[in-house]
């Protein structure tokens, strides 16, 4: 039974043809055939073969050397200038006036200025500026030394007025504690004492303490 259901028809394969081996088509561009054929072995590469080869040396020339210009004629029209006895003058670009020239120097001008061996005017008017702010510095601080005099002078004048005030009120509060009676016979005639002694106390301790600073 095996052997018949095994030879039956539907049972066989067909194989067909083998399909072409696979080839990349970048195969070439990896490493490819060789572009240029080999070369021989026996004509080998030759030390400095492939070095330009220079041309002879030719001596140098100049080309208009064989179409050199003729030189140039003398003047045959010149005149020359008569010497003349007037002085030679220039022109000062600094001035824009035309000055004779000195001779090195050796003319004395300078000696018979008005103000030669004297010191210049710029100097005299710094130093005359100089001055004034010294002055004005000397005035500012005798102003402000000025002023803080009348300040301690008016602060001694206030801390007098201030201990009198003191002493008056002391004088007050120890004539009212004469005044009191002898008996204590009350709480609010007890209360009044220890009041008057307290505030006579601290008045004294400020007369004490603002003495001290004068």
């Amino acid at each position: 039974m095996r052997g018949r259901l095994c030879s039956h028809s539907c049972c066989k394969k067909f194989f067909g043809p083998r399909p072409p081996r696979y080839v990349s088509i970048y195969r070439d561009q990896t490493m490819g055939p060789a572009l240029v054929e080999p070369p021989a072995p026996q004509h080998y590469l030759i030390k400095h073969s492939k070095e330009p080869v220079l041309s002879s040396v030719k001596p140098f020339s100049y080309p208009t050397d064989l179409q050199r210009k003729p030189p140039v004629p003398p003047n045959q029209k010149r005149t020359k200038v008569p010497p003349t006895p007037a002085d030679y003058v220039k022109t000062d670009t600094r001035n824009g006036d035309k000055k004779l020239l000195d001779d090195s120097g050796l003319i004395r001008k300078y000696v018979y200025k008005s103000d030669y061996g004297k010191t210049p005017k710029y100097l005299m008017d710094y130093k005359m500026l100089e001055e004034q702010a010294i002055r004005a510095e000397e005035e500012k601080f005798r102003l402000k030394r000025e002023e803080q005099e009348v300040a301690a002078q008016k602060a001694k004048e206030e801390l007098a007025a201030t201990i009198k005030a003191l002493r008056e009120k002391w004088t007050d509060l120890n004539t009212k504690y004469q005044c009191m009676s002898i008996s204590l016979d009350n709480l609010s005639k007890q209360r009044y004492k220890v009041h008057l002694e307290l505030e006579m106390d601290q008045v004294e301790e400020d007369i004490r303490h603002l003495i001290n600073k004068v």
